[in-house]
């Protein structure tokens, strides 16, 4: 068991080819490659790439999440508008992290309500 989140990693191409390249980021590498969807993208001109894991357990003393960690905070800005977006959104309703500066790659948080289909008829009410 464990709880699980869904996280997206939004990363300019030069700092993914960065990180990939590094030797000593062999855990942090195996992460990205058990991403569920890698996406290249384009935002104001600007191509990123984007790793979207669904359902993982997310802990950040695991070795390979500490290390993506570490990488990160070394793309962090003075000026706030840090070269990467990191979001985890948890299983509880209001568990949201935000890391980064997800605006600088268009990304934006929507949750949706939905209902399972059971194969029962819809009733109306009026």
């Amino acid at each position: 068991m464990g709880y699980r989140s869904d996280v997206t990693l939004a990363l300019p191409v030069s700092f993914d080819q960065q990180l990939r390249a590094d030797a000593h980021l062999l855990s942090a590498k195996q992460l990205l490659t058990k991403a569920d969807e890698v996406h290249g993208k384009l935002y104001q001109n600007k191509p990123f790439v984007l790793y979207e894991w669904q359902a993982i357990k997310w802990y950040d003393w695991e070795p390979s999440i500490a290390q993506l960690t570490t990488f990160l905070q070394t793309l962090t800005r003075d000026d706030g508008n840090d070269d990467y977006a990191l979001i985890l959104i948890g299983e509880e309703i209001g568990d949201i992290e935000i890391y980064g500066n997800p605006c600088g790659f268009g990304l934006s948080i929507v949750r949706t309500v939905t209902t399972t289909n059971n194969n029962e008829k819809e009733t109306h009410h009026d």
